[in-house]
């Protein structure tokens, strides 16, 4: 069975360029907007000192 972290990279990364996520009547966000937006969180969490396996609610 694929392990979910690896579902999501193999999808960012075949559909770039195609949309992910849609807000209706608003903004369309392709899977690569999505993948820098989640990198862009990860540098934030870092910077605040949150280390891995440290519970933090969204």
């Amino acid at each position: 069975m694929e392990h979910f972290l690896t579902h999501i990279d193999n999808s960012i990364k075949t559909n770039w360029n195609h949309p992910a996520l849609s807000n209706y009547g608003a903004n369309d966000y392709t899977y690569g907007e999505l993948a820098a937006e989640i990198e862009r969180m990860h540098i934030l969490f870092e910077k605040c000192g949150i280390k891995k396996d440290e519970k933090i609610a969204l």
